[in-house]
């Protein structure tokens, strides 16, 4: 005897016949009826159970009259419509299922989403700009309707982070769920530079531990202590002997060496590399591991930073003069907080294999392999450092990189998977929980018919560039809500008394809560 109604646009209802009469969310994107014809489409929504994650499910079913009068307009393109019991009460009465904290750029300068170009982060932009947050927002509420409340904070420099309260915020959360995202790129310098959401690496890391010491897990991109594993870069030193995971020798030059003498700095570094080259030959010979290049000394490389983003700080070298250049450009900038720059050896690879792991568990073999292996070849060098690549599919990849030899494409491949696994599980040691998404670059070599042989180049966290993979965003942004849920709060642990956050807002700039409405 209860009536039920459709909400769409503001004030257009319509009433449903029998079969459509189930609480749930439907998306007219997704429907092939569309809206603004008599008719509901082909589907009908399963009930959402009462702490899911997933979106209500569509099934398909006979089109069937609904028997309403349609407005004269069509809905707004995007506007997700509610189908609900009418007289019960609003989603805007009931306490949310889920509340998360955005830690936002609000300069006067926005970050461009670089979405142009082969190495352009494509339509979803760059993870600190409007697009990539936009697009994640939008996914959320096509996932859960209006179950959910969002409170932003957006700051204008690395100070603003510092007034942003978490005893406080953690008291407005209202979820049953909470977590915190945080778009920004944390680097090792000073404010002052032109470069819109680079932050103080320092200021937003004791942010996030803050936060979490405070009951609000990190969620973008990962937990304080594994975030820092990932950004500083600094696996690759402590892992370049390790026989199984196959990292380019690697030694980090201090930042007093390279500010006193570079050319010594230079000099010393490049013998480090060798005798590094000659320990992992003995090492991997006692281990009945060979190699291609035993105990040769290392004669060209890189040298790069940790803590930076998209290649910006990255020098190849030919030599020690080279070299000197390279430690003196990069750790000398202009305010710059670096405390060591490191030095690699030179890898010849044919191939970059930029491999997509998604919701990994260890005790299910299928969830660590690839949703998505994306081939580049770096194409050109400005200055030394590397910016501009191409994008292959496989068959591109073994035409234009491995001279049609599928044998040893194949054999690249399977090597990789190997050392992904291998990292997966080094990454068991470094964190209880595996990261929800990780890019493993993986360089690759054609060595002989049929054969190749491979190294790591690259550990990736969670919001590194989708590299022109279309399914990229619904994938990892799925993977992304289905985190938010892993941590229910013990109903003991729930704030009491809490106000209202959708009638707050955070303010960082002057460090402190205001009203929505005030100016």
């Amino acid at each position: 005897g209860s009536e039920w109604v459709l909400h769409g646009a503001p004030g257009q209802q319509r009433h449903l016949a029998p079969e459509h009469r189930l609480d749930g969310w439907l998306d007219h994107r997704q429907s092939r009826g569309g809206v603004g014809r008599p008719e509901l489409p082909p589907v009908r929504l399963q009930d959402m159970a009462a702490d899911s994650v997933a979106a209500p499910r569509v099934v398909q079913q006979a089109r069937a009259q609904t028997g309403c009068q349609e407005p004269e307009h069509d809905h707004a393109e995007g506007i997700a419509e509610q189908i609900r019991q009418q007289r019960t009460p609003s989603e805007a009465q009931q306490s949310p299922r889920l509340t998360l904290f955005h830690v936002r750029w609000g300069g006067e300068q926005p970050v461009n989403p670089v979405t142009e170009g082969a190495g352009g982060w494509g339509q979803i932009g760059a993870t600190p700009s409007d697009n990539y947050i936009n697009g994640l927002e939008d996914h959320i509420f096509r996932a859960l309707g209006p179950t959910y409340e969002i409170i932003s904070a957006f700051i204008q420099g690395s100070e603003e982070l510092a007034k942003i309260n978490a005893p406080l915020l953690r008291h407005m959360m209202q979820g049953k769920h909470v977590g915190a995202l945080y778009f920004m790129w944390p680097i090792s310098y000073q404010d002052g530079h032109a470069f819109p959401a680079y932050v103080d690496k320092a200021r937003l890391c004791e942010l996030m531990v803050q936060m979490e010491a405070t009951g609000i897990p990190t969620r973008f991109p990962h937990q304080s202590h594994l975030y820092k594993i990932f950004a500083s870069k600094e696996w690759t030193a402590q892992m370049c002997l390790h026989p199984l995971l196959r990292v380019p020798l690697t030694t980090m030059v201090a930042r007093q060496a390279l500010a006193h003498d570079p050319s010594k700095a230079a000099a010393t570094a490049i013998e480090a590399l060798s005798n590094l080259s000659k320990t992992r030959a003995a090492w991997n010979a006692t281990m009945g591991i060979a190699e291609n290049r035993a105990g040769a000394p290392v004669q060209k490389g890189v040298a790069k930073l940790g803590w930076s983003w998209e290649a910006m700080d990255v020098r190849a070298w030919k030599n020690r003069n080279e070299l000197a250049d390279a430690l003196e450009n990069l750790g000398e900038q202009p305010g710059s907080y670096v405390d060591y720059v490191f030095v690699q050896e030179w890898v010849d690879f044919d191939v970059e294999m930029r491999h997509f792991i998604v919701e990994p568990d260890l005790k299910k073999p299928a969830t660590l392999k690839p949703k998505k292996i994306i081939y580049t070849v770096f194409k050109s060098r400005e200055g030394g450092s590397f910016r501009n690549f191409d994008r292959y599919d496989r068959a591109q990849c073994l035409e234009m990189c491995f001279h049609s030899d599928d044998a040893a494409l194949a054999h690249a491949e399977s090597q990789a998977q190997e050392v992904i696994v291998r990292w997966l599980e080094w990454l068991q040691a470094q964190s209880h929980e595996l990261p929800v998404v990780t890019r493993f670059d993986i360089m690759a070599k054609r060595s002989a018919p049929g054969k190749a042989y491979i190294m790591t180049g690259e550990l990736t966290e969670l919001g590194g560039c989708f590299l022109g993979w279309p399914e990229g965003p619904k994938t990892v942004f799925s993977a992304m809500v289905r985190s938010f849920f892993r941590d229910p709060i013990p109903a003991w642990r729930r704030p009491k008394g809490v106000c209202s956050a959708s009638a707050l807002r955070v303010c960082a700039g002057a460090g402190r809560v205001e009203p929505s409405g005030a100016s």
